[in-house]
């Protein structure tokens, strides 16, 4: 039997061992290079969408945002527009009421002492009333007649229409001489209801 007889030297088997240990060491670091460029390419297109997704919904948000605060005046105006209708639906149910409230008003007027320049009819059953009077006395008297529940004047079962007078303001016109006057007026709406 032959026996196989190496005649490579050491050195030459050494450095073949060495390179192909490099051979496999630079496989494998183009290797890990090519997995660690693939992911770092993952990460940099994911933070890409991330960033383009997080821009769009930004401005979703802003445009959500303005549209609330456009939606905002609409709601102020319906608001405002059920206290209006609120109003005139009480105003038309009782017109033939207020007339008859006026009417009693004027009836209880000091004779041309006391004009009414503005009135104002409130939903809580009272009335303000603004205006001018001769003088202090005059504007007495008118606060007096209407709280007065057996006036004369008055039309029947009326009497007590008014039933608190509240004197906010009286002030004298320095230019006219004359007491400008607020007044407060409740009245009880049953007794309208009963003619």
């Amino acid at each position: 039997m032959l026996k196989n007889i190496d005649l490579i030297p050491e050195e030459e088997r050494q450095e073949q061992v060495r390179k192909s240990a490099v051979k496999v060491g630079t496989i494998l670091a183009v290797f890990i290079l090519l997995v660690v460029l693939g992911f770092a390419a993952y990460l940099i297109y994911s933070s890409t969408q991330f960033k383009s997704e997080t821009a769009s919904l930004e401005t979703d948000i802003v445009k959500s945002r303005t549209a609330i605060k456009e939606l905002s005046a609409i709601e102020i105006s319906a608001r405002n527009l059920d206290a209006r209708y609120q109003a005139l639906k009480l105003l038309f149910e009782n017109r033939r009421y207020y007339s008859i409230l006026l009417t009693e008003l004027e009836k209880r007027l000091p004779a041309s002492s006391v004009v009414i320049e503005s009135l104002t009819l409130n939903v809580d059953n009272t009335v303000n009333v603004s205006g001018a009077g001769a003088d202090y006395l005059a504007i007495a008297k008118f606060a007096k007649n209407l709280s007065d529940s057996s006036f004369s004047g008055a039309q029947e079962k009326l009497g007590a229409l008014f039933t608190n007078v509240t004197l906010n303001s009286v002030n004298l016109d320095q230019q006219t001489s004359q007491a400008k006057f607020f007044i407060i007026v409740e009245f009880d709406p049953k007794l309208l209801r009963l003619l």
